[in-house]
């Protein structure tokens, strides 16, 4: 696997080009971006999120694969994702003794 600045170890969205070779890419609302309210690990949360929801905009990564992703402690992914879900970004939907369900909203 492949790291980029950031320290995302894992493969986002993919296609192929011509030649076959992977470009790596998650699509990125300029309004998150742009939010000055939102921290960075915010921001970067945010992105790791859409890489769990490929293919719908539900996922249930836990804590510790969201911490891991991206190199941070479980405290800041928790204080991250406060962050966006006062903002409105993220929906966290707690199940019992199951994995939490996030529904990225943009």
């Amino acid at each position: 696997m492949r790291s980029n600045h950031f320290g995302i170890k894992s493969h986002l969205r993919s296609l192929e080009d011509s030649e076959n070779t992977r470009l790596d890419f998650v699509v990125f609302p300029l309004s998150i971006l742009a939010n000055k309210r939102l921290s960075v690990n915010a921001r970067l949360l945010w992105c790791v999120l859409s890489k769990f929801c490929i293919r719908k905009s539900e996922c249930t990564p836990t804590v510790e694969m969201l911490s891991e992703e991206m190199g941070i402690g479980r405290r800041t992914v928790f204080k991250s994702l406060g962050q966006l879900v006062q903002a409105g970004l993220v929906v966290r939907k707690q199940r019992f003794r199951r994995s939490t369900i996030y529904k990225l909203r943009t």
